[in-house]
């Protein structure tokens, strides 16, 4: 998968764009991104919004090794 089709697919799934990344947000607060993804140039990779508001990187892979389900 590139950057464009990851997008395609997190839209396709629930996930929205905020602040210019695909992002899943709290049922109660719509409008703040709890967990999004963060694109690189030849990786991506998948951050948690700590309590405090600072973002943590739990994972991250290359492009060429991410599949769609």
């Amino acid at each position: 998968m590139d950057k464009d089709e990851l997008t395609k697919w997190a839209l396709a799934n629930g996930w929205q764009m905020l602040a210019n990344y695909p992002s899943l947000t709290k049922p109660s607060s719509p409008n703040e991104a709890i967990v999004r993804l963060v694109f690189k140039t030849t990786l991506v990779n998948l951050e948690i919004k700590k309590p405090i508001g600072k973002w943590e990187k739990v994972a991250g892979a290359n492009y060429n090794k991410i599949t769609p389900d």
